[in-house]
């Protein structure tokens, strides 16, 4: 893992990853890069100095898998609000890859910046990318596929806070508290949480399991995050049911599924006996004081975004789309200050999958 990482954390300031068995939801993996080894004392002296390039939020010495590493979110937290609809029963119809979701909204004007959408009385839109076509009127599993921030932003005006918090109290960890609040009902705050900017922040640890609820089924688990291997019955882990309608399950893996067929994570390549279920997300973020060590100046706009990708990988010969499939890995990637997700933080997830598809975690190695 820390050796596909390390393309990615060329590409910006560091990179990060985590690795989750989504039947046990234990972790086969935690790696960053860059990262400091314990076996050198050399470490102990840049510590007690406060050496902000080897302490800071890029150095080697934070944990950025876990409670350190939170970065803006970007559109991976579409899962989020995705998640929050399934559990407001917004309807379906289709069959496992071919669902679709009921709830459309349009995606039909544009300005110099891309598409957008204004609610009455905001004095700014907000856009998807410049460079994306209109999507025109689209359901749930289209938008994760397309990763259309028009949709995402109606969506979660239409929802409001309450889902958002609702899901976080039964037990969905986001961001620092578990009093998560998307902004108030109408405002844009709500509407820009909905598609990752906003008051969407994560962490990869948090991401892969976000991720790992959706290839369970809809329970999501969380087990101690030390690597130490401890039999279910341990009591090292708990699953908390989040989504239970296998339905709205098998909506989001075909969002997910269509991403990588044919939306943002097409350029992606394929993994034989492997199939793939991915999310990309590209976050823009303006500069915080903590990345003056690495010449980022506070609220500059002139910066590269974060890129995340979280995927799920399962047997090849697995039927696609059904809630629960043994066998499933979640990976969760951060590149931050490196670009979009799919350029950067997706071909290190994909490296993974294959690494793990190769060592024999999707059937026999190949």
């Amino acid at each position: 893992v820390a050796a596909a990482l390390e393309p990615a954390a060329a590409r910006g300031l560091a990179a990060a990853a985590v690795v989750l068995d989504v039947d046990t939801g234990q972790v086969l993996a935690r790696a960053q890069v860059p990262d400091y080894d314990p076996a050198d004392p050399r470490w102990r002296a840049r510590v007690l100095a406060g050496d902000r390039r080897f302490t800071g939020a890029y150095g080697p010495w934070p944990d950025k898998t876990g409670i350190r590493g939170f970065f803006q979110a970007g559109s991976v937290f579409k899962l989020v609000t995705a998640m929050a609809a399934v559990r407001s029963a917004h309807p379906r119809e289709g069959r496992r890859c071919s669902l679709t979701g009921g709830t459309f909204f349009d995606c039909t004007k544009r300005d110099e910046h891309g598409p957008l959408f204004r609610a009455p009385g905001w004095t700014e839109p907000v856009h998807d990318h410049w460079r994306d076509r209109n999507h025109g009127r689209i359901e749930i599993t289209e938008a994760l596929a397309v990763s259309c921030n028009v949709f995402f932003a109606q969506l979660g005006l239409a929802l409001g806070p309450e889902p958002f918090r609702a899901i976080v109290a039964d037990g969905l960890e986001v961001g620092w508290s578990p009093d998560f609040d998307a902004g108030p009902a109408g405002s844009r705050t709500l509407a820009s949480t909905a598609f990752g900017q906003g008051a969407a922040a994560l962490n990869v640890m948090q991401a892969a399991r976000i991720v790992a609820t959706v290839g369970s089924g809809g329970v999501y688990r969380k087990c101690d995050p030390s690597m130490r291997w401890t039999p279910p019955e341990g009591g090292a882990c708990t699953g908390i049911p989040i989504l239970q309608d296998d339905e709205g399950v098998s909506l989001l893996l075909a969002g997910m599924r269509r991403a990588v067929d044919a939306g943002t994570a097409r350029s992606l390549p394929g993994l034989q006996g492997v199939r793939v279920y991915g999310k990309t997300g590209t976050a823009d973020d303006p500069g915080r004081a903590e990345e003056a060590p690495w010449g980022i100046r506070r609220r500059s706009e002139a910066v590269l975004p974060h890129a995340w990708f979280v995927a799920l990988g399962e047997p090849g010969s697995a039927d696609p789309c059904e809630p629960r499939t043994p066998g499933r890995l979640a990976v969760a990637v951060v590149a931050p200050r490196s670009g979009t997700g799919a350029a950067v933080a997706g071909p290190a997830a994909l490296a993974i999958l294959g690494a793990a598809n190769g060592l024999g975690y999707f059937g026999a190695p190949p």
